[in-house]
């Protein structure tokens, strides 16, 4: 799940995390997943409590303490986690049945808008919690897996994380090409570590999920909601040791790009008539979302060759994404 990058027409939004089992250490903000009735209480020692209904109707009390925002990459150190406990306190710091005496001190939202919003509200001390849904898992080529429903929660302080896409064509070619950065207090989101197959297992590498609108094959694909499909998916870039930017700067990393070709059993291209991209914030920070962009309709050389100048803005030479394609 290779993704590299690509250029053209931009919008930016920023701001996500799910399960019902033990959080991995790349998905630490998972609390559960195809559930409703979803509830938010945060009291004043910053204890969270997610109240939901599971699909087969039982009630779950989970609590969440102690993680905020995210450590910038760094592979001699753990990244922040939340301290997990899906019965309600029983087996946690706070004693069995927590979950009743909690009181709620938490403030009406004030945050960023944030993509797929439960719930959320602001802290006395000025951080904000989310709670938000998503189909992370959606089979790339957009053939149907039933993936669940994950809701994913957040705690910050300050900015949220800041995803940019853009879309361009694969160079020399009419086929579509997005690309664009993903960024956490002026650096790149990356990890350090991966399988063959482009998913992280640190817990700082991320994965920007690209979708697609209204695409050729959408007949045999699994609609997300609204005429939105999953293309492809893969890994925001680490920059190399030393990699510098043409302007001198040290490179930031965070950058991705993908071209819309035939991929994953399909012999159309994945062209449609928008993008948008998706990503889980580093550390406990919330989903990301950028886009929609609409598709630039008519193919220009000169047009292709001006945004893979812009892309070279902030990708390093040593970056797979700098030439603007194939």
């Amino acid at each position: 799940m290779h993704l590299r990058r690509a250029a053209a027409a931009a919008l930016v939004m920023a701001v996500g995390a799910a399960g019902i089992a033990p959080a991995t250490a790349g998905a630490s903000e998972l609390v559960g997943r195809n559930v409703h009735a979803i509830h938010l209480l945060v009291n004043r020692y910053a204890v969270a409590r997610i109240t939901y209904t599971t699909s087969s109707g039982k009630v779950v009390h989970v609590l969440a303490w102690g993680a905020v925002n995210a450590r910038r990459p760094n592979p001699s150190i753990p990244q922040v986690r939340f301290k997990l406990n899906f019965a309600g306190g029983w087996g946690s710091p706070f004693g069995s049945g927590y979950w009743r005496i909690m009181h709620n001190a938490c403030l009406p939202y004030t945050g960023p808008r944030l993509p797929n919003l439960v719930a959320a509200c602001r802290a006395p001390d000025g951080s904000f919690w989310a709670l938000q849904t998503w189909i992370h898992l959606a089979s790339d080529g957009g053939w149907k897996n039933n993936a669940p429903v994950e809701l994913q929660l957040s705690h910050w302080k300050g900015a949220a994380p800041r995803l940019t896409l853009y879309q361009n064509w694969e160079r020399n070619t009419a086929i579509d090409r997005v690309f664009g950065e993903f960024s956490y207090a002026g650096t790149g989101v990356y990890g350090f570590s991966s399988t063959s197959t482009g998913n992280p297992t640190d817990g700082y590498g991320r994965n920007v999920y690209v979708d697609v609108h209204n695409v050729a094959w959408r007949a045999t694909a699994w609609d997300l909601g609204a005429g939105w499909y999953r293309f492809n998916s893969g890994l925001a870039h680490r920059p190399a040791a030393g990699a510098l930017l043409a302007n001198g700067q040290p490179a930031p990393g965070g950058g991705f790009c993908l071209g819309m070709f035939p991929m994953y059993g399909r012999t159309l291209p994945a062209d449609g008539n928008a993008y948008r991209a998706t990503a889980m914030g580093p550390g406990v920070t919330p989903i990301v979302r950028a886009g929609p962009i609409a598709e630039i309709s008519s193919y220009s050389a000169a047009k292709q060759q001006q945004l893979i100048a812009f892309e070279q803005t902030f990708t390093p030479s040593s970056d797979s994404c700098y030439n603007g394609g194939v």
